[in-house]
């Protein structure tokens, strides 16, 4: 009987363990998700939705290395999204200025 005790007290013990264990890693690769769905909305130049995931991916706390990476991947979105700004800005001044002298 003592045995059976001892025995059912440490299975569950055990699965108790587990699952404690289980946790953190869905959490890992919960953050995971994020970061690579980022880059991979990167990679489809989807720049705004790729900064949420990857500001998401952060606030999750996933390390130093993941930082340095996500941030970096942060700035490129930020610099791809003001190149972007900058040439529409451009080309809707040329269209302006088409206009402005088609009017004259």
């Amino acid at each position: 009987m003592r045995k059976i005790v001892k025995f059912v007290i440490s299975a569950a013990i055990l699965c108790l363990s587990l699952q404690a264990f289980s946790q953190k890693t869905k959490e890992y690769t919960d953050a995971i998700t994020h970061f690579e769905h980022g880059k991979t909305l990167y990679a489809k130049k989807l720049y705004v939705p790729a900064i949420q995931e990857f500001k998401t991916f952060l606030a999750l706390k996933p390390g130093p290395n993941f930082e340095y990476e996500t941030n970096a991947y942060l700035n490129l979105c930020r610099l791809k999204l003001e190149k972007m700004l900058r040439e529409t800005l451009h080309k809707l001044s040329v269209i302006t200025l088409d206009m402005r002298l088609q009017a004259k």
